[in-house]
């Protein structure tokens, strides 16, 4: 043995004379600690991205801005191949339209979202658009 300490959160401290960071007694404390905080962060982050949150800590709304623009972007694309004859009804524009209408409105699912973009639009609803 080479009479080191073992390594870990803390215990690397200790080894080099340095107190143990308070409140961390051993490797799974500090693991569900920081996986606590990561999930919340991530949480945050959603947020901010699909339903106009307020940015989370260490981001501007313009760092956010290109992925929120592609995921709305992503769910008129869904949308579209899911329901080609609501695109094509509302024609070429359907993406921008889309992602307009999706903003702030977090997405539940692909037919919610189609069905709340159609009446949203004064669209009847039409069987075969809305066939699963």
């Amino acid at each position: 043995m080479s009479g080191r300490a073992a390594a870990g959160p803390g215990r690397d401290r200790e080894a080099a004379g340095s107190p143990p960071s308070p409140g961390i007694s051993d490797d799974a404390t500090w693991a569900g600690a920081n996986q606590t905080d990561l999930a919340t962060r991530q949480a945050e982050l959603i947020r901010a991205l699909v339903a106009n949150g307020p940015p989370p800590s260490g981001f501007t709304q313009d760092d956010l801005a290109p992925t929120a623009t592609a995921l709305l972007r992503k769910r008129a694309g869904l949308v579209a191949t899911r329901y080609p004859l609501l695109a094509q009804r509302i024609g070429p524009g359907f993406p921008e339209h889309f992602t307009t209408w999706a903003k702030g409105r977090p997405s539940t699912s692909v037919a919610d979202d189609a069905a709340g973009f159609a009446a949203a639009h004064g669209l009847e609803r039409k069987r075969r658009w809305f066939r699963r």
